[in-house]
């Protein structure tokens, strides 16, 4: 965590930038998974714009699918071998899918924070920059 004046700093930068247009203001539009409250909360409190929520979950939706399509696998190689490959398929995407949109939201989480963190110093008031 940082500094409690670096805290509160950020609270009010993240106060005064709500009430801009959207073409005007440092806040990254929302979207559940890129830019929600926890977001900013943790930028508030450390500086790192991401979401423990969304990676938690699509962690998660990774290893259950990769689950499933073992299960899946294994029975159907028992039962009816030739439908192997369309399995297969379903598998990468259903494990895939979750990976790419986990790198996806941290390359958005990183373009949110250098947006922030730019905007908060170029605005923050001069007892922020020197104690």
């Amino acid at each position: 965590s940082d500094p409690r004046k670096i805290v509160l700093a950020r609270v009010r930068f993240i106060l005064g930038e709500q009430d801009k247009p959207e073409d005007e203001t440092y806040l990254p539009p929302y979207h559940i998974l890129f830019s929600n409250s926890e977001c900013l909360a943790v930028w508030c409190k450390t500086g790192k714009f991401s979401t423990l929520q969304a990676a938690v979950f699509l962690h998660s939706t990774a290893i259950g699918n990769a689950k499933s399509t073992f299960v899946l696998t294994a029975g159907i190689a028992a039962t009816q071998p030739w439908l192997i490959p369309v399995v297969g398929v379903y598998g990468v995407v259903a494990v895939g899918m979750p990976y790419y949109y986990l790198n996806k939201c941290k390359n958005k989480w990183k373009a949110g924070e250098q947006r922030l963190t730019d905007g908060f110093w170029a605005n923050a008031e001069n007892e922020i920059i020197v104690p």
